[in-house]
């Protein structure tokens, strides 16, 4: 299982399911992310063990016994990256990868964990430091997790 964010799937050849893999991926997001994967990675969304369940922001589904939330992050362009609650006995964690600003939303609060996006607050179309602890302690989490994604540094420094 994959909960995506359409502009940081890198390196195509670890998802190349086609011809040699013969378990199932089942890939989880927006419909930015379909489109940006149907166009970089055709290799792993042309093979019959792919299978992309698209979801957009304020959506409810399930996964096994799972209850996944999607809701909206800012990011630049609209759509380009979602969070995700996923809940289960009683347990609540949040995933809210490469954001500028958190949506407004019921779903993310009193989670359990929280993983947040941690680096760069100063680069463009990324998190204010000042605005995300502020929506991270409004959230009012068990747990805070901030994230790194080092191909933002790989970015920056190449």
């Amino acid at each position: 299982m994959a909960l995506s964010d359409e502009d940081h799937v890198f390196n195509p050849e670890d998802f190349d399911y086609k011809d040699y893999h013969s378990r199932e991926l089942d890939i989880y997001g927006n419909k930015k992310t379909r489109e940006h994967l149907e166009e970089s990675h055709q290799n792993v969304m042309s093979s019959e063990n792919t299978h992309y369940h698209e979801y957009d922001k304020d959506e409810v589904f399930e996964i096994g016994d799972a209850k996944i939330t999607t809701f909206g992050i800012e990011h630049g362009d609209e759509g380009t990256t979602q969070g995700y609650v996923i809940e289960k006995d009683g347990k609540k964690i949040v995933y809210a990868p490469d954001s500028w600003e958190l949506k407004e939303s019921q779903a993310y609060q009193d989670a359990n964990i929280f993983f947040a996006e941690g680096q760069l607050f100063k680069a463009k179309g990324h998190a204010n430091q000042e605005k995300l602890e502020k929506q991270l302690r409004e959230a009012n989490p068990n747990r805070i997790y901030l994230l790194s994604v080092p191909e933002h540094l790989n970015q920056m420094h190449t």
